[in-house]
């Protein structure tokens, strides 16, 4: 057989994917292939898609489960092997074809062996992956082997499984887990408990839209309304359970309706005979030998009470006949209960008396037997409450453990709010405080700069006031000068008396050059520039006052002209005693003395300032 990729869409051979056209045509089937796989392949929650053929299979063994005793069944298993064999790297078809195979072998009554393969499959589910799978296998083997469980393992065992169901939304299979669960407590005469998971299971078949299971769950509720001693509502109910066309399609259970119609309508109403016919008819067209024997009791004791002991007690004798081939306990008390009244009726006493014997030997067996049952039932509901309050302590402690835990969460979340609060108010207050710092800040710069500038203002005017009367006395010295020529011209040319040119020469020296000009111009370039001496001094303490003085007309830029007129000396001069202040001053050739000086005035200021 040609193996196909599960990759692929079965069956498809891809266009070219050069082919625009092919290309679009290739994406529309990998959609189609998607919605089928996520809707129609399995409309059920829980089964994960693997292979499209498998699933296809699957999906109508699931669909069919009423059919697992047809031979159509038997052919989709084979087809589930032959294709999990096909693709044996894929190790979930193998255990999902033994699980349908198990489920088939458990409906037609061969539970033991669908016990085996379930196990054998459950040895091989992947339950991280595959916990779905796991449970449904789960249940399975549950069903195979629910005869040897007590009926407190059952019940945790199935309240587990409604759990798992009910998380992850799978309506069908936790309606019937309900199903199971009620018929539990019925068997524990727990009518209470059982209404409430038959009514819920109903619930759910309503929502889910499963109509054929809906209708089957209410012979459930109708045993459960009769036990309870509801019998006009339990008859009412079976009534409408016959009549629908999902009990016809199904004929075991349309005979096990039957079956308990008569019963309930021969306690409750006195009149069946019609029924009881009905059923006993389709008994015998159905086949099966046990819902023949109940129907033909039934129809025995509608005979009795229409008074014809011959014809009941024909059916009563097909009922003996197989009793004495299979040993059913259900079916031995009525059977000899009915010869007992076809006897009587016949007035056959010695019969009567031997039927009637054994029917109250058969009922003491069944009552002792049905005491230690009842023994054994109570064991299990007082095993189921104590399993119940254990578990509403745990959801108890549980809420309470939520209840501590949001507690708890909401004080530290509020704790968390209120330090962000308080973070909050301090980072509002740090940022005022830095905004008011800042403020103060600008203020104070503020103020530094009108200080500043009013001091610059203050310098420039001395500075002005300095250059004005250096100025001053250069003109004034430059005027002296021109006069002191003219002098020395008119005593040459004999203009001018020697003895009056010689006075009026030394005075004009006694004027140009004093000691009050320097005095006066000291003071003001100290105003300009304070602490210029006394930083010079200190550092270059081998300075004369000559050289101070020439480092101060030299700072505020005068030419080595004008400082010659201010010193009334020649201007070779002033060149010498630059050369001998450089050298005095450590300046190199290609430094400037001006430079130098007016770098030092510049941190005297500096200094002042920071002062």
């Amino acid at each position: 057989m040609k193996r196909v990729s599960i990759h692929r869409t079965y069956g498809h051979r891809p266009p070219s994917a050069a082919s625009p056209r092919g290309a679009l045509r290739r994406f529309l089937l990998s959609f189609l292939f998607l919605v089928y796989t996520s809707v129609c392949a399995f409309p059920l929650p829980g089964w994960k898609p693997v292979y499209l053929p498998f699933d296809s299979l699957a999906r109508l063994c699931e669909q069919g489960v009423e059919e697992a005793r047809s031979p159509e069944y038997r052919r989709r298993v084979r087809s589930l092997y032959a294709i999990a064999t096909e693709h044996h790297h894929l190790r979930v078809l193998q255990w999902r074809a033994m699980y349908w195979d198990a489920f088939g072998l458990w409906r037609t009554g061969h539970a033991d062996s669908a016990a085996v393969v379930a196990r054998q499959a459950l040895a091989m589910v992947d339950s991280a992956d595959y916990e779905y799978d796991c449970r449904r296998l789960q249940r399975l083997l549950l069903n195979c082997t629910a005869d040897t469980l007590s009926y407190f393992d059952a019940y945790k065992a199935y309240r587990s499984q409604l759990c798992y169901y009910e998380r992850v939304g799978d309506t069908l299979q936790a309606a019937n887990t309900c199903v199971t669960l009620g018929n539990i407590f019925c068997q524990l005469d727990e009518t209470g408990r059982a209404f409430h998971y038959l009514r819920r299971a109903d619930t759910l078949y309503a929502r889910s839209g499963q109509t054929a299971y809906r209708v089957k769950n209410s012979l459930n509720l109708a045993n459960a309304l009769y036990a309870e001693g509801s019998k006009g509502e339990a008859v009412a109910l079976l009534r409408d359970v016959v009549d629908r066309p999902e009990a016809r399609a199904d004929t075991a259970f349309l005979l096990e309706a039957l079956a308990s119609l008569t019963s309930y309508t021969d306690t409750a109403a006195g009149a069946g005979h019609a029924v009881s016919r009905a059923a006993y008819r389709l008994a015998r067209a159905y086949g099966h030998e046990r819902p023949l024997m109940q129907a033909s009791i039934n129809l025995g004791a509608s005979y009795l009470r229409e008074g014809h002991p011959d014809s009941a007690l024909a059916c009563y004798r097909r009922v003996c006949d197989y009793l004495q081939r299979h040993n059913d306990s259900r079916l031995l008390v009525p059977a000899m209960r009915g010869m007992y009244g076809s006897f009587s009726l016949l007035e056959r006493w010695d019969s009567a008396c031997i039927y009637l014997a054994t029917a109250g030997y058969y009922e003491d067996s069944l009552r002792r037997s049905g005491n230690l049952s009842e023994v054994y039932r109570q064991e299990s509901r007082l095993a189921i409450d104590g399993y119940e309050e254990a578990l509403a302590r745990e959801r108890e402690e549980a809420r309470t453990h939520r209840l501590v835990a949001v507690l708890a969460v909401a004080v530290v979340v509020l704790g968390c709010g209120l330090v962000c609060l308080w973070f909050w108010s301090q980072r509002r207050k740090a940022l005022a405080r830095r905004q008011l710092q800042e403020l103060e800040n600008k203020e104070l710069a503020a103020r530094l700069e009108n200080e500043e500038l009013r001091f610059r203002l203050e310098l420039d005017s001395k500075n002005r006031e300095l250059t004005s009367s250096s100025l001053m006395l250069i003109e004034k010295n430059q005027a002296l000068d021109e006069l002191m020529r003219r002098i020395k011209d008119g005593g040459e040319a004999g203009e001018i008396a020697k003895r009056t040119v010689l006075e009026l020469r030394n005075q004009i020296r006694a004027h140009a050059g004093g000691e009050n000009e320097w005095v006066d111009f000291r003071t003001h370039f100290e105003q300009v520039h304070p602490d210029f001496f006394l930083r010079l001094k200190e550092r270059f303490p081998a300075l004369t006052e000559y050289e101070l003085r020439l480092c101060a007309y030299l700072r505020t830029g005068m030419s080595g002209k004008q400082i010659a007129m201010m010193l009334s000396v020649q201007p070779e001069s002033i060149k010498k005693s630059r050369t001998r202040l450089r050298r005095k001053l450590a300046l190199g050739a290609e430094d400037s003395l001006e430079d130098f000086l007016r770098r030092l005035g510049v941190e005297d200021g500096t200094l002042r300032n920071g002062a």
